[in-house]
């Protein structure tokens, strides 16, 4: 039996306040459509993994080269301004902007994980700061306890808070 589905995963994001508050429903269908396919992409391997910075930024990296990869970006900017799309001439432009965007966090993740131990120390953080920041992990306090017991994986933050690892800011 799977460690986890694409449905946990959607009921985890259709739980999460900030979600539903910011995605338009034009954008549920291709939210539900990821969530399928993360369980396959992780592996049951590394969803059984222990939340760490370090895994943590991994699989935020597997899953953003997914989405670009995937095309599954395009089709998120799509639905997003679905209302909008008569009145929006440039939409390609905002895709390439957000191409460009992505790609620039990925190499930003890429050389934290080059040395996470040195990146938090020169940034005078500890590992449950970052992964409680608003800007960087977005812990809540939920998911933040699990890993304070050393029982977080990334099956159950996926079941909790899926959409720190989807979004890489709010």
């Amino acid at each position: 039996m799977p460690v986890l589905n694409g449905d946990e995963i959607y009921q985890g994001l259709l739980s999460d306040p900030c979600f539903v508050s910011e995605q338009p429903k034009s954008t549920y269908e291709v939210w539900y459509e990821l969530c399928k396919t993360i369980p396959n992409e992780l592996g049951d391997d590394f969803l059984e993994r222990k939340v760490t910075v370090e895994t943590f930024l991994q699989v935020r990296l597997l899953i953003l080269r997914h989405l670009i990869v995937s095309g599954w970006k395009n089709r998120i900017l799509r639905a997003h301004y679905l209302v909008e799309l008569e009145m929006m001439d440039g939409l390609e432009s905002v895709i390439h902007h957000y191409q460009e965007l992505n790609l620039r966090f990925i190499h930003g993740l890429s050389a934290i994980l080059g040395d996470v131990p040195g990146f938090l120390t020169r940034h005078t953080i500890t590992e449950r700061e970052f992964l409680v920041h608003p800007q960087v992990g977005r812990f809540n306090d939920t998911t933040i306890a699990q890993w304070d017991k050393g029982e977080l994986t990334f099956s159950k933050l996926l079941r909790l808070q899926p959409r720190v690892l989807f979004k890489n800011s709010d």
